[in-house]
């Protein structure tokens, strides 16, 4: 550069860092013919990064959603870049955010990086993420995260007939790292009850999640179709919601109870209403007779009828019958077959 006698002329100077910190540099102009030089001490302060960029990721609770961020690999090629094999290269302040390298940087000109956002709750949020790199220093984004209520998860469909009981698992994943515990329960109790009211989850190492059963049972007291719903509940795991859709038919045939010439039986039969009522048991052949005609049983109680068979007229080849208990005449009768037998 050329600078008149006299006169002064500006110099443009570049500084670029990759990391903060403080840096020290001297310049010297050099007069080729004379050997005349002019040092200048340089101290540069390289601060903190501001931020690339804000993110905004939106997803229902336990969802994930994703975003790809790219970056610029300024170094020649032989150059390395590295990253820890574990997790210590990036933080964020939101448990529920994860990023994962995807492949190697060194020698490309730039890397990827895929951030994910998986929500427990309900929220609406600002974070801040950071990925550090050794030779790169750290990247800053500034992430705008929204997390919407879930729907239900499925439906249960159940089959029973009245009085009889069936049981299914609903199953579910908790992300919770330090686990947690969930409370279980159904609206129409009439209908469906859970095992217990509360399930533990056991604690989540990873991103997968650990899973959690609860048992339904379905248990009607009425024919026709019915719906619920499931409700499992946690301060810190979240809300569940699964449909329960039963439908319940006509009681079934039970038996058949074998009684010899002479024998009682115990045969139970429970009251599957809510409320106490009256039933009325009967035989229809004589060759059997029943304790007691009728009884009022109390809600959800069991009852043993006694059922005796008197084989005074029955052939050797023996004999059946039918024990009927009946409830108003709304509802089919209860059967229990019987078989009378008249060998020794």
């Amino acid at each position: 550069m050329d600078v008149p006698a006299l006169q002064a002329r500006d110099y443009n100077l570049k500084f670029y860092s990759f990391k903060e910190g403080t840096y020290n540099a001297t310049v010297t102009f050099t007069n080729p013919k004379t050997g005349e030089y002019i040092a200048h001490s340089l101290v540069f302060t390289a601060t903190a990064p501001g931020t690339a960029e804000t993110i905004a990721l939106e997803a229902p609770v336990r969802a994930t959603a994703s975003k790809i961020v790219t970056i610029s690999n300024p170094l020649d090629a032989s150059q390395p870049v590295t990253f820890p094999a574990d997790d210590s290269w990036w933080k964020c302040d939101n448990p529920n955010v994860r990023v994962k390298q995807l492949g190697n940087m060194s020698g490309a000109s730039e890397g990827n990086f895929e951030i994910r956002y998986r929500p427990l709750l309900p929220s609406e949020e600002t974070c801040m993420l950071v990925l550090s790199c050794p030779e790169l220093g750290d990247y800053n984004y500034e992430l705008k995260l929204k997390a919407t209520a879930a729907g239900t998860e499925r439906a249960l469909n159940f089959k029973s007939s009245l009085g009889a009981t069936q049981e299914q698992v609903f199953k579910f994943r908790s992300f919770v790292p330090e686990g947690c515990t969930y409370a279980c329960s159904v609206s129409n109790k009439d209908f469906f009850r859970v095992a217990m009211e509360t399930v533990q989850a056991p604690p989540s190492a990873d991103w997968e999640g650990q899973e959690v059963s609860v048992k339904v049972f379905f248990e009607p007291n009425q024919m026709g179709d019915v719906k619920d719903i499931l409700k499992i509940s946690s301060p810190t795991g979240g809300d569940f919601a699964c449909i329960l859709q039963g439908q319940c038919t006509q009681p079934l045939p039970r038996g058949p109870f074998t009684l010899k010439k002479g024998e009682s039986q115990d045969i139970s039969f429970k009251n599957v209403f809510s409320d106490a009522r009256e039933f009325i048991f009967t035989v229809d052949n004589a060759e059997f007779a029943v304790a007691t005609d009728k009884s009022s049983i109390a809600a959800k109680a069991e009852f043993n009828v006694k059922v005796t068979f008197k084989g005074e007229n029955a052939k050797p080849a023996g004999v059946s019958g039918k024990l009927l208990v009946s409830c108003g005449t709304e509802l089919p009768p209860w059967v229990f077959y019987l078989k009378g037998d008249m060998s020794a």
